[in-house]
């Protein structure tokens, strides 16, 4: 029996040549840029407890983004679908083309439907309807993220010495004492108005305590929320349905 060859040059997988000077390459690999460190807390944190809930197997998310969420949560082998208005330049094409306002109410739910740091893209009157909505597509969670309107002072400080290896992350908000104004009106004549924050975590109408309130006006409570460790710009709640039977 002969023995196998060494291979001497890696496998190709790629369909094509990888050209990774376009533009469509470097806005996929957005999320691996320098400029995004802080934020990859924030891509553990969407991934945590959708991953690690006994209960959810399967996951609805609107604004998708680049899809790398949903790319990783179906690498573990979970039931993936997204939602989105447009297909996203450098991202694979949604499972559904709705907002949340039109996506269908069916026989299809999900054990956990979520949107981050999408919600606020769309005028105050819609965060009702959109948690409504949500919650109706949901059998059990609701999981969203959202800006943080405050300052924050955060840290994340690693020790590696013989007898203590830690690291120590949290951070610390406080509230601004001048609002920022939002110019709805010009928002809405805008050719894109969803590029815009309409609100964010903090401001008139959406403090912490109202957004609780707000939640359970559509049938949902809060059993998680926290602002990420050494990135407290972005704030995350988790909704469950409230058992009405």
């Amino acid at each position: 029996m002969s023995k196998a060859q060494p291979q001497t040059t890696p496998p190709n997988h790629s369909r094509e040549p990888l050209d990774k000077s376009t533009d469509f390459y470097k806005n996929r690999t957005n999320d691996v840029r320098d400029h995004r460190l802080a934020q990859w807390a924030s891509v553990y944190h969407q991934l945590r407890l959708p991953a690690t809930l006994t209960d959810v197997n399967s996951v609805l998310e609107f604004g998708p983004g680049r899809g790398l969420f949903g790319n990783i949560l179906k690498f573990y082998g979970m039931d993936y679908y997204s939602a989105d208005v447009v297909q996203v330049k450098g991202a694979d094409k949604p499972d559904f083309l709705h907002s949340i306002n039109d996506f269908p109410i069916g026989n299809q739910t999900f054990d956990l439907v979520c949107a981050f740091q999408t919600l606020e893209h769309n005028p105050p009157s819609e965060f009702l309807p959109h948690l409504e909505k949500m919650a109706a597509l949901s059998n059990k969670y609701v999981y969203v993220s959202l800006p943080w309107h405050g300052r924050s002072f955060s840290w994340n400080i690693g020790i590696n010495l013989p007898k203590l290896a830690k690291n120590f992350m949290g951070s610390v908000v406080w509230p601004r004492l001048v609002n920022k104004k939002r110019p709805h009106d010009q928002y809405a004549k805008d050719p894109n108005p969803y590029r815009f924050h309409w609100f964010e975590v903090g401001e008139p109408g959406f403090s912490k305590k109202e957004i609780k309130e707000t939640a359970a006006k559509a049938g949902l409570k809060q059993v998680q929320s926290f602002h990420v460790e050494g990135f407290a710009y972005h704030y995350f709640i988790l909704f469950e349905k409230i058992d009405i039977t």
